[in-house]
């Protein structure tokens, strides 16, 4: 499956024409007996899928895609749904992770998974009974009224739909974002983008870039004090803390009841939701990927599910 194909990793492939080819010579593998699934409404994603010697299908929420979600209701930004194959339905599920985004993930999953033989009643409650992997809007914990969710984002476009998510789903009086950068260079290719995407944010908390295979001089030229800088340019309320503990400190003392605290990146940043659990939650509040009382399985076919062959 390619869902999308945006910039980024520019370290290692140097262009975005160099990451569109790599995600062509993707498709190109692909077994000819196999099956490629697409985003129907990413442009790359469809080149890049042009290379394929496999079948094509297409994925999306929009007319002219082969498999669709259609239907869609949202409760607290937890999704229910309708998914069709060139027009006929083939189940109707729902996820207890949030998410708009989510609903597209688990499009692609179920393409691939009937297309494997999979029995669509059996998809639809998998669907509706996933509780969701670490590090990916993982509740970390609640006490005092305010809640604690770790979250592995760190491009721009995860930040900004992952934040959207926690937001519809936990609806607080303020979010406050503790964002780690991944990479000097990533920092630098993607700073205003990076600086667009904490949009709604009541308070952006940034500790020093995290490195990860970077070296040489002068590769720290663009770090976290500039992009604090550039959010307040755009309006927005951040502040630079070089560490992880004084993270900590800060957030514990000014958060109060009603308060979301979501903590971001593919770094270590997820020290600072486990310390604030046990700070602010205490250690009997900390959570899992979700709970239990949010788990309520509503999976199911259509009345009438047909083939993806």
């Amino acid at each position: 499956a390619i869902l999308n194909i945006e910039p980024d990793h520019l370290d290692c492939y140097g262009d975005f024409e160099q990451i569109v080819e790599a995600f062509a010579q993707f498709a190109a593998n692909v077994d000819p007996d196999g099956l490629l699934v697409c985003n129907a409404e990413d442009r790359w994603a469809r080149e890049a899928a042009a290379s394929a010697k496999a079948r094509v299908q297409t994925l999306g929420f929009e007319a002219g895609a082969d498999w669709q979600a259609l239907n869609l209701t949202s409760d607290r930004g937890r999704y229910a749904f309708d998914i069709t194959l060139r027009g006929q339905c083939v189940l109707s599920s729902r996820l207890v992770i949030p998410g708009r985004y989510n609903v597209g993930n688990a499009l692609a999953a179920v393409a691939l998974t009937c297309d494997a033989g999979g029995d669509p009643a059996a998809i639809a409650h998998a669907l509706s009974t996933f509780a969701g992997i670490r590090r990916r809007l993982t509740w970390r914990g609640e006490g005092g009224g305010v809640t604690v969710v770790d979250d592995y984002a760190h491009h721009p476009t995860e930040i900004r739909v992952t934040i959207e998510a926690v937001r519809y789903r936990y609806q607080p009086k303020r979010t406050w974002v503790v964002f780690q950068p991944h990479q000097y260079s990533r920092t630098r290719f993607f700073l205003d983008e990076f600086a667009g995407s904490f949009e709604g944010v009541d308070e952006v908390v940034v500790p020093d870039v995290y490195g990860a295979r970077e070296g040489g001089a002068g590769v720290e030229q663009v770090g976290s004090a500039e992009l604090v800088l550039r959010i307040c340019k755009n309006g927005g309320r951040a502040r630079y803390l070089p560490t992880l503990e004084a993270i900590v400190d800060h957030v514990a003392r000014h958060v109060v009841e009603g308060d979301l605290v979501v903590t971001m990146g593919a770094g270590d940043v997820w020290k600072v939701a486990d310390e604030l659990v046990e700070r602010i939650c205490g250690p009997d509040r900390a959570g899992r990927s979700a709970r239990t009382d949010d788990v309520v399985s509503t999976g199911r076919p259509c009345a009438a599910p047909v083939s993806a062959a």
